[in-house]
């Protein structure tokens, strides 16, 4: 007498590669604005700092099967993930009040099927085949209220996508299939405000 067991499933055995570069810098300084000084002390009332992030991806490979080494899917350079993103922040902050502005940085992306082995590839019958690259400028103010307790309150206005770019057709599928742009590209101009209390 013997006993077996039989197992029906799925196995989720993919496997993705992915390598590319990330520049981060930052620099501050002290400044006042009306008199057009600039100081590396904390001697003047203005603070800017300006940070900025570069990042480039070289490589992002899914492989359904790795039992199949040679059959792979192409993710860099289309519309959800392209080759270079970059992304700027420079804030002026003094006594109470502080502005940032923000510079996004969106590269040129496919939008057909880059995998190898395909005979035709989209490119052919997409017009535009390509997204062209975007920036997007944000603005946001912000005023923090002197109280009389220990906590912070903090009053805030802003814009994003400032000058209202609109994203390239096609770049938003709700990813249906496959690379998507609705984390990268902006649908126009956005304008907030809001207040922070802590206590």
């Amino acid at each position: 007498m013997s006993n077996s067991i039989r197992w029906n499933g799925v196995s989720n055995a993919e496997r993705i590669f992915t390598d590319g570069v990330e520049l981060q810098t930052s620099y501050a300084f002290w400044m006042d604005p009306w008199h057009l000084k600039f100081s590396r002390s904390a001697d003047l009332p203005g603070h800017v700092t300006l940070n900025i992030d570069y990042n480039y991806l070289l490589h992002l490979h899914t492989f359904p099967f790795q039992t199949q080494p040679n059959s792979y899917q192409v993710g860099e350079g289309r519309e959800g993930t392209p080759y270079q993103r970059a992304r700027a922040d420079l804030t002026y902050d003094q006594g109470p009040f502080s502005v940032t502005w923000t510079v996004r940085y969106v590269g040129k992306s496919a939008d057909f099927v880059k995998d190898p082995g395909l005979q035709v590839y989209a490119e052919d019958a997409i017009a535009p085949a390509y997204f062209a690259p975007v920036f997007y400028n944000d603005l946001i103010v912000h005023y923090r209220v002197p109280t009389r307790w220990n906590g912070k309150a903090d009053l805030f206005i802003g814009a994003d996508d400032l000058f209202n770019v609109l994203p390239p057709p096609n770049a938003i599928t709700g990813n249906i299939a496959g690379p998507d742009g609705s984390a990268l590209y902006d649908l126009g101009l956005y304008v907030f405000a809001g207040a922070r209390v802590r206590y």
